[in-house]
């Protein structure tokens, strides 16, 4: 079967999608949720439009413990997707509260040599959800 274009969204302006309830069987997000404006309606209208037992996933960065308000300010680490990351536990968190049931996070690299004061605290990570059956 052949995908056409579909319908473009500007999910930042209005996180509605266009689509009826459970019409998908996967979503993936091609952005990191940090450029999100409103990241919580986002990831439940994917929720939402998903079929009972469908799978979501993103490829984002996430951060592995604390790091300084100084880190989460510097302009050069939000423009590379490290300043704004979420941490483990809320990214987690949020899936859950947008509706979707099983999260997995799979780290599969550290990030070494950013910034001395963060060392080894961001990662880049796949994160798998799924939709309740």
């Amino acid at each position: 079967q052949v995908i056409s274009p579909g319908p473009i969204v500007v999910i930042n302006s209005d996180p509605v999608l266009p689509f009826h309830d459970d019409r998908f069987d996967a979503a993936i997000c091609c952005v990191s949720v940090d450029y999100l404006v409103r990241p919580i309606d986002v990831v439940r209208e994917l929720a939402r439009v998903l079929r009972p037992g469908g799978r979501f996933a993103v490829s984002d960065v996430i951060v592995r413990g604390q790091v300084s308000p100084a880190v989460r300010r510097d302009m050069e680490l939000w423009v590379g997707c490290i300043a704004g990351a979420l941490d483990e536990a809320d990214y987690r968190s949020k899936l859950k509260t947008a509706g979707f049931g099983e999260v997995d996070v799979e780290t599969w690299r550290i990030y070494e040599g950013i910034v001395p004061e963060a060392e080894g605290k961001f990662a880049s990570a796949f994160i798998r959800a799924q939709k309740p059956l």
